[in-house]
């Protein structure tokens, strides 16, 4: 986690989760997430609220991000950990057209990257892979065994926040 500034990342859809055998293989380490996203005015940093269940342990993060200009994969980040109280204070101002995302994200390490593969469970059906990079042109050497159906990352229907839409429905 960090305390702000920039991300570059660059996102896939999947057909299905990857095979067990492929994440045991590269010590995928599976989160819980919960994601809420807090109600804003326009103009005001997109907020977010995320409980993240690892090995038995939950942390609350906040997350304010606003988008740069530079296309949908760069934003400015900025993340705070909470305690459970602020977290449920925060939780009072959730966004009431937007529905909270639960998906298991592993994580692993590939070609040189930390790859997330999100398998939502809401909304039903979706399966991402996600890749930090250093800047917008860096190359990616993605797992030959999964099998992308196409990049998404800059396809506003495939941000969280839209998908938050869907879990609302």
């Amino acid at each position: 986690m960090h305390g702000g500034g920039g991300e570059i990342e660059s996102k896939w859809l999947l057909p299905s989760r990857p095979p067990a055998g492929w994440l045991a293989a590269h010590d995928a380490r599976p989160l819980r997430i919960e994601q809420t996203y807090l109600r804003r005015a326009p103009g005001e940093l997109l907020r977010r609220v995320r409980a993240i269940e690892a090995e038995g342990r939950v942390a609350c993060v906040l997350t304010e991000k606003r988008g740069t200009g530079a296309g949908l994969g760069v934003r400015e980040e900025h993340e705070h950990e909470l305690d459970r109280v602020g977290d449920e204070r925060l939780l009072a101002e959730r966004d009431p057209e937007l529905g909270t995302i639960r998906k298991t994200r592993h994580v692993c390490r590939f070609g040189g990257h930390v790859l997330e593969i999100d398998v939502l469970e809401q909304p039903p059906g979706f399966v991402f892979l996600e890749i930090e990079l250093g800047s917008p042109d860096e190359a990616v050497d993605l797992p030959p065994v999964l099998p992308i159906i196409r990049e998404v990352t800059e396809e506003r229907a495939f941000l969280n926040v839209e998908l938050a839409r869907h879990a609302a429905r």
